[in-house]
């Protein structure tokens, strides 16, 4: 038998005035204004933020908005590089370099703790290809610890210098769906992926983490996929699938942004970000400059994202560029007829 909230539903809350810690989505009627009100979220938007002193591309980015870091990456010549740069929320200050040059790394973590694996090594013009050196940053120095059981690049990480992930990339022309599992001391094996990509937007923990988009080839996936631990699953797609594309966030909030869908510079880098709810993707502000082969740091999407370095259409080798991300802030509206 029907109850009466089955046949009537629910009334909207009457109240004199706005409640003072609404939730969102909640809805009320204002009987001191007598309109109705809402509480909701705004678009968010990406600002300028502080330049870094060392231009480059698929460079490695760890932390927050006010306590950030950028490691390695591919500099003049198609150069690897060891340097590393520390973001305060306003400038960057050239950090301790690494023991291993190289870029197109993985990793995760904070500006004080924070693990890099895998990567492309090239120096004074001589690559040496794929490597497996793992490096753990204590805030300070960096510090090699045990390898990558297979050597990989423009591999994708999650997680923190005790309890990480290493996932996809690549020698070429193989793209290996298999995982790794860091343990703060060495690598194991963990379940592969449902399918190999390199150059994808990752991020999470080693418990709870998606990678989104990749390639190699132009014009990149859409394909999105969820680690719950132990096994991979395919989640709802990217609206706009590319590759060399960055991401931030939770497997329940997230966002990615940047790419590219053809080759660049000429055209092929994109701006697009897309937001992640835990179910689909959605499209939000655009960055202010489009790029691929760009890096990201955060854990959270809401108000500390960060998009750094790159390549760019217009400066196709050495980005300095860094961009914040404001999240996507709340406030009342009012509901009109209209």
């Amino acid at each position: 038998m029907a109850d009466y909230k089955g046949i009537k539903g629910f009334t909207i809350q009457t109240i004199a005035g706005d409640p003072p810690a609404p939730l969102i989505g909640q809805v009320w009627y204002n009987t001191t204004s007598n309109v109705l009100k809402g509480y909701s979220t705004n678009a968010g938007a990406w600002a300028s933020g502080g330049a870094l002193n060392n231009g480059c591309n698929q460079n490695v980015g760890f932390g927050t908005q006010t306590a950030g870091l950028s490691a390695t990456g591919n500099i003049t010549g198609g150069n690897s590089s060891t340097v590393s740069e520390e973001y305060n929320g306003s400038a960057w200050t050239q950090g301790n370099t690494l023991s291993d040059a190289r870029y197109g790394a993985g990793g995760d973590g904070s500006q004080t703790a924070a693990i890099i694996f895998g990567g492309f090594k090239q120096v004074g013009g001589v690559p040496s290809g794929a490597q497996t050196e793992t490096e753990i940053y204590n805030g300070l120095t960096w510090t090699e610890v045990n390898a990558l059981p297979a050597a990989r690049n423009d591999t994708q990480g999650a997680g923190t210098t005790t309890a990480a992930i290493c996932f996809g990339g690549h020698p070429i022309p193989a793209m290996p769906a298999n995982t790794v599992s860091w343990n703060g001391t060495s690598w194991s094996a963990a379940n592969d992926m449902q399918g190999g990509t390199a150059f994808a937007a990752a991020f999470g923990t080693q418990t709870a983490a998606l990678t989104a988009g990749g390639g190699p080839n132009f014009p990149g996936i859409d394909t999105t996929e969820i680690y719950n631990g132990t096994t991979w699953t395919e989640v709802g797609d990217l609206n706009t699938g590319r590759t060399k594309l960055a991401g931030s966030g939770t497997t329940t909030a997230g966002i990615v942004f940047g790419g590219a869908t053809s080759p660049f510079p000429g055209g092929g880098a994109i701006a697009l970000t897309e937001q992640y709810n835990g179910t689909a993707w959605t499209e939000i502000a655009d960055l202010a400059t489009a790029r691929g082969n760009l890096a990201s740091a955060s854990a959270s999407p809401s108000t500390l994202s960060m998009a750094m370095a790159g390549n760019s259409d217009n400066s196709p080798s050495l980005d300095t560029v860094t961009e914040e991300w404001s999240g996507a802030p709340t406030s009342t509206k009012t509901f009109t007829d209209s």
